[in-house]
């Protein structure tokens, strides 16, 4: 049992010997005597010490950052599996699993095979083909050549280019590179390996920045916002600050929760993926009042909320929302500014109950 609930239970016993205590020593009054009376809601003249007594104190409220605190797990902020854009037989590793690497890192390197003898093949084509168009060119300016002649010799110089485009391409792809700076999760491939177009040849993980993705409630998201900042707290023990970058419009089928990310730098890639983290979700500021746990009650509908007294010593049942919770006590919001706040006997009072209000201070 949480301490602030035994706290709450010593405290509601206390208050029940306490009221019954202020009844029982009217008892042995003379009720015949003239003692000061008040009128209750309904016209009843209601003598002081027929009314319960309660103890009050005078809550004022004062600014509090409004928080959230709810768990989530660190996510990279990219994984993108590399494939290669080709086929042949891996010749050379420059990286290992679990390796920082950097934008443009060669990963691989294939074979060239028969790719040299074809690029010699299509350069020769290329000059071929570009001395036959020019060559009727010039004899289209003399009308020693048809127009046509020259077309299809300008299509035939398009086409070796295009070619040799191509083969350029092919080689650039033996040289499988990173897109990005990141770390090489997997790396499956060995020297000798043959690779076909697509297959993987590693996984590249960017963990700077790390995503922390957390879930919020219905009654929560309202209230969050593209770029309010958060405490985040990992199960390694490392604390880090960060600032809210994505916040969902759709509800989770499953769960009716909203998915939150939160932006973490992670320069030195000390925050894994995957790690659970206790997320403070900092919303703003709003005018609370810090009270203690034990003065919560339920109304008849078992909504959750405080009682105070009115200027007329009546009791007002008023429904709260609770803010934070910290070890000086919860600070909660819908109440007015200042109110005369039940402490002690509000278990055994009634919403419109004329009481016997004691003031006091705290709690």
């Amino acid at each position: 049992m949480r301490r602030a609930t035994q706290i709450a239970i010593g405290i509601v016993a206390a208050a029940g010997l306490w009221v019954l205590s202020g009844q029982l020593t009217g008892q042995g009054k003379n009720t015949d005597a003239a003692p000061d009376e008040v009128t209750s809601g309904a016209g009843e003249a209601i003598p002081d010490e027929q009314r319960p007594r309660v103890r009050i104190t005078e809550s004022t409220a004062i600014s509090h950052s409004q928080e959230f605190t709810v768990f989530g797990r660190s996510e990279a902020d990219r994984v993108v599996d590399i494939r290669s854009e080709t086929s042949g037989r891996i010749v050379n590793i420059f990286v290992e699993k679990g390796m920082a690497v950097d934008t443009g890192t060669e990963l691989v390197r294939l074979a060239m095979d028969d790719r040299q003898s074809k690029l010699t093949e299509t350069r020769a084509q290329v000059d071929y083909r570009k001395i036959a168009f020019d060559a009727a060119q010039s004899l289209a300016k003399k009308k020693f050549s048809a127009e046509v002649t020259v077309a299809g010799d300008l299509a035939a110089l398009e086409t070796a280019k295009a070619a040799l485009q191509a083969i350029r391409l092919d080689i650039a792809r033996t040289h499988i590179s990173v897109p990005f700076s990141g770390i090489i999760e997997e790396s499956p491939v060995e020297i000798g390996d043959l690779v076909q177009i697509g297959d993987k040849i590693a996984q590249l993980v960017d963990l700077d920045p790390i995503t922390i993705s957390v879930e919020v409630s219905e009654k929560q998201i309202s209230a969050i916002r593209i770029g309010q900042q958060s405490h985040i707290q990992f199960a390694s023990g490392i604390i880090r600050a960060g600032a809210i970058t994505y916040v969902s419009r759709s509800a989770s089928n499953d769960t009716r929760t909203f998915r939150v990310e939160i932006e973490v730098p992670n320069i030195d890639h000390d925050i894994p993926q995957g790690l659970t983290a206790e997320v403070t979700l900092l919303t703003g500021s709003v005018l609370a009042h810090l009270i203690s746990p034990a003065v919560l009650t339920l109304s008849d509908e078992g909504q959750l909320g405080v009682k105070i007294i009115n200027d007329e010593d009546h009791v007002i049942f008023m429904p709260i929302v609770i803010v934070a919770e910290t070890e000086e006590g919860i600070w909660v919001d819908g109440l007015d500014p200042t109110v005369r706040l039940i402490t002690v006997g509000q278990e055994f009072v009634q919403d419109g109950q004329l009481v016997d209000a004691v003031m006091s201070e705290g709690f």
